[in-house]
């Protein structure tokens, strides 16, 4: 059960700090959050998630 809550608590980890870079390079930048900047964001994220998870586990 504990192996289970912390694998899902680094899955959270990682969406909060993917949000907080998201909020952060808005505010700074406001070309940031286009909508098509906002799918090159998502097209690569979800690369980076499929690989990871056919990846074997160590």
């Amino acid at each position: 059960m504990n192996t289970k809550l912390m694998a899902h608590a680094k899955e959270i980890g990682i969406v909060l700090v993917l949000v907080a870079l998201i909020v952060a390079f808005s505010i700074w930048t406001p070309q940031f959050l286009t909508v098509s900047n906002f799918f090159n964001i998502a097209k690569q994220v979800a690369t980076s998630a499929s690989a990871r998870s056919a990846s074997p586990s160590c």
